[in-house]
């Protein structure tokens, strides 16, 4: 007996099981996608199919599947038939056995990419699941019947809340900036974060215009200032009785680091920018519909490029921040930078380098600058 993992629980199922027992997800399905890997690996690189995409998880697997199958059909059509099916259905069990051993030894790692957004995918639940452990407040969409507005607050992540080193150490030195140093300990208490950047139609159905420069609906909202964010959070929460508000820096920051679930990538969500982020060198220079890159280990989309994302804090140093620690080098509990005119923007986007999109980046503006490669994200608070 072999033990599968269900790609939609993540629940450990016996290969002799008809389903998963915790979800019911067909087990039928799991040895279907196993097969499925393992004829994509050996089938070699087929041409990604988005136009900006170099990640593997584009990669088209599913034709030698499909060629696969059509050749053991025709196969069982021959004179002598009763022999080809035979044949057939003994390869057919060879190869899902083979698959299975391929899958358990070590395909999860060999950079497959189906094991890869199924990893993704049960790490995303695990922190859902958490969070119900957790008793955490479902977010309530019965205060709106927008459609638009009941998929933001659907699209709402919990994060639990953590211990994290903010600033530049490690892996984000390099090219690292005077105001990422020193790099210190920060306490965060557990919050909501948007999914996604705060998109045009979302705007739009709140504000009821869009001052975006490169207007698509999918596309991030920009072309806005500190003051059009606060401006739309009010508006959002009338709207839906629910505590909208900016993220703090250190919010920002430990989200897009992953939280507790952190690999400690370079990149929200990878050492390999291209997977994560649109920036200058694969953009167009242009900012592109929210999502179509790879999440980080929350299910965060485009914490990385895009747009550079506003924070509710002012713009301070580290040196205050750890300045608000009432013990020396005790972790500073939940930050916020004090100065009401500079506010900080987080991310890097379409039109930077990729050391702008590291997760330790700072940037920062006057309340009232607008540009079209910067926008914002929602958070809410635990509690509101």
């Amino acid at each position: 007996m072999a033990l599968l993992t269900c790609p939609k629980c993540g629940n450990k199922v016996s290969d002799k099981a008809s389903k998963c027992p915790k979800c019911g997800y067909p087990i039928a399905g799991i040895l279907s996608q196993i097969k499925d890997e393992e004829e994509g690996r050996k089938a070699g690189d087929v041409e990604a199919t988005h136009p900006h995409e170099e990640k593997e998880a584009q990669k088209v697997q599913s034709i030698p599947s499909a060629a696969k199958e059509q050749s053991v059909a025709s196969e069982n059509e021959k004179p002598g038939g009763h022999t080809g099916k035979i044949a057939a259905l003994c390869a057919a069990a060879a190869l899902i056995v083979a698959a299975i051993v391929f899958f358990l030894v070590g395909g999860k790692k060999g950079g497959n990419a189906p094991a890869e957004n199924v990893s993704v995918e049960n790490t995303v639940a695990s922190n859902s699941v958490a969070s119900e452990e957790k008793g955490v407040k479902k977010l309530s969409t019965s205060k709106t019947s927008d459609p638009i507005l009941i998929s933001l607050i659907e699209n709402m992540v919990y994060v639990d809340g953590g211990t994290f080193t903010m600033g530049a150490e490690g892996n984000q030195v390099s090219g690292a900036e005077n105001d990422e140093y020193p790099a210190h300990k920060v306490i965060v208490s557990p919050f909501y974060m948007a999914k996604f950047p705060v998109m045009q139609k979302e705007f739009e159905a709140v504000m009821g215009y869009n001052p975006s420069l490169n207007k698509a609906p999918s596309n991030p909202v920009e072309n806005v200032d500190w003051n059009d964010c606060q401006a739309f959070v009010e508006k959002l929460s009338e709207k839906t009785g629910l505590g909208f508000t900016l993220p703090t820096e250190a919010e920002w920051e430990y989200a897009a680091r992953g939280g507790k679930l952190s690999r400690g990538y370079r990149y929200s969500g990878s050492d390999n920018i291209d997977e994560v982020a649109w920036i200058d060198s694969n953009s167009g220079k242009a900012t592109h519909a929210v999502g179509t890159k790879k999440a980080n280990e929350l299910g965060l989309y485009d914490m990385s490029g895009n747009v550079w994302e506003w924070c509710l804090d002012g713009y301070d140093s580290y040196g205050a921040h750890r300045a608000l620690s009432t013990e020396g080098d005790a972790p500073v509990i939940d930050p916020m930078g004090r100065n009401e005119s500079d506010k900080i923007g987080r991310g890097g986007s379409c039109l930077n380098p990729a050391s702008f999109s590291r997760v330790a980046n700072r940037d920062h503006d006057g309340v009232g600058k607008k540009y079209g490669n910067l926008g914002f994200r929602v958070a809410i608070r635990v509690g509101f």
